[in-house]
């Protein structure tokens, strides 16, 4: 529940930080729709080019530790547990015992970690572009929350955060 929190929150950072120039667009004349469109296409397509450019050498490297990591596990499987130093043979009795699955099941689940990590920016782009594309009816949303006085008043203070944030 808190990983949830945590995209709203930057969901909602993300949205205060592009309004700005979402706003600048639409004061040069410029439809709010085509200003949005425009603001999140540059953001997505700065994320995409970023990726494009460090994809080459990223794949390059992964491929090349890659290729490390076979030849060494090979070594390891064959070399350690008869001929290694006293080190390598507790570190191989170690891994392959019980209690060394979950230190495989870490280095696993780093990989899978950084693809969580790649869905959860998309999920926070998505989000923030539905914040922006919907300003006041979220707001008129999370004003109903509150009683009748306060609304005038979270207002003025949530777009006062909000122009702080962006």
């Amino acid at each position: 529940f808190s990983m949830a929190i945590v995209l709203f929150a930057l969901s909602l950072a993300v949205a205060a930080a592009l309004r700005p120039s979402i706003n600048y667009l639409v004061e040069k004349k410029i439809s709010r729709k085509l200003s949005l469109g425009l603001v999140y296409f540059l953001l997505i397509g700065s994320i995409v080019s970023f990726l494009l450019l460090i994809g080459q050498p990223l794949a390059q490297d992964l491929q090349r530790a890659t290729d490390d990591f076979v030849t060494g596990y090979e070594r390891a499987i064959t070399v350690w547990p008869s001929q290694g130093k006293l080190f390598q043979q507790d570190l191989y009795r170690a891994l392959t015992s019980p209690e060394g699955v979950p230190a495989l099941e870490g280095i696993f689940g780093a990989a899978q970690d950084f693809f969580s990590t790649f869905g959860r920016i998309a999920i926070i782009i998505i989000l923030s572009l539905y914040w922006s594309a919907d300003q006041l009816r979220f707001e008129r949303l999370g004003l109903s929350l509150l009683p009748a006085e306060h609304p005038p008043k979270a207002l003025r203070v949530w777009r006062s955060v909000e122009a702080a944030v962006g």
